[in-house]
């Protein structure tokens, strides 16, 4: 990763304490998540996620910085225009803090959208494919969206979040740990290594081919 050090010296040190402190979180979470399934290891899921807290285990554990710029000044665009277009994450749970612009949406188990507005001094916490396929559906991956606002004050001023995602280490895996539905898609399937499933989606999303 590059830092900006000579222009911003305290963004290196600040992101680095945003990650420990994600890191903790994220053992309560993956703690919270095998209880939640009546998992007799309540600590399977940290078990998969060594990368958590062992630099040396490979892992796809990301967090970035994302920035939307504002629309200029005289674009005029469709309602409904996209700024990120729908899809889910790829590993476990992704972490997300939003500032006060918005824009993100994510569709209900009923096939709407719903808008998911900041909310101060909060963090929201996306379910995502990995963790979908550990829980037979239970959890089902957050597909998601970021809008332009359609308020022009929101939509002339730059949008900025900062996103977490926890991915199990890449050696791990995956299959359904609770009893599945008959005949749905997650029955009879095969274990999903993390490695591979990370691999095939970067190369569909930005259309990689061997």
């Amino acid at each position: 990763m590059i830092w900006p050090d000579e222009e911003v010296p305290e963004l290196r040190i600040s992101m680095d304490e945003l990650r420990e402190e994600c890191n903790i979180l994220s053992k309560v979470m993956l703690r919270v998540l095998a209880i939640s399934l009546n998992l007799t290891d309540e600590d399977f899921f940290i078990k998969h996620h060594q990368g958590l807290y062992n630099p040396q285990v490979k892992s796809q554990l990301t967090y970035r910085t994302m920035y939307y710029p504002p629309v200029p000044e005289g674009y005029n665009l469709l309602p409904g225009a996209i700024r990120c277009a729908e899809h889910t994450d790829y590993g476990t749970i992704t972490f997300l803090f939003q500032d006060s612009i918005g824009g993100l949406e994510v569709k209900g188990i009923d096939g709407k959208w719903i808008s998911a507005d900041p909310i101060e001094d909060s963090i929201l916490i996306n379910t995502a494919d990995l963790l979908e396929l550990w829980s037979g559906g239970k959890y089902p991956a957050t597909l998601h969206r970021v809008q332009i606002p359609e308020s022009e004050i929101r939509k002339r001023n730059s949008r900025q979040c900062i996103t977490y995602f926890i991915y199990p280490d890449m050696a791990t895996d995956v299959t359904p740990l609770v009893p599945v539905v008959p005949g749905s898609k997650f029955a009879n399937i095969p274990p999903v290594n993390a490695g591979d499933y990370f691999q095939k989606r970067v190369d569909y999303t930005f259309n990689i081919k061997d």
